[in-house]
């Protein structure tokens, strides 16, 4: 299965696939006869704990 940034769920054969609350919610109405069963969801993130990516100046060559 493939999780992504404003990508749907899909299974090994593309299709996406059904996400489905533990009280029977669906949240995302898939093609595939996969159903993932979720705790929570949510399509906002909370990235304020995440590190920050280093910079590409850091990285960087100069031309000769």
């Amino acid at each position: 299965m493939k999780w992504g940034k404003k990508q749907l769920t899909v299974d090994e054969n593309g299709q996406s696939v059904t996400v489905k609350g533990t009280d029977g919610t669906v949240y995302v109405q898939g093609t595939s006869d996969v159903t993932v069963t979720v705790g929570s969801y949510s399509t906002n993130v909370d990235t304020s704990g995440a590190a920050t990516a280093d910079s590409w100046s850091d990285y960087a060559v100069d031309k000769a």
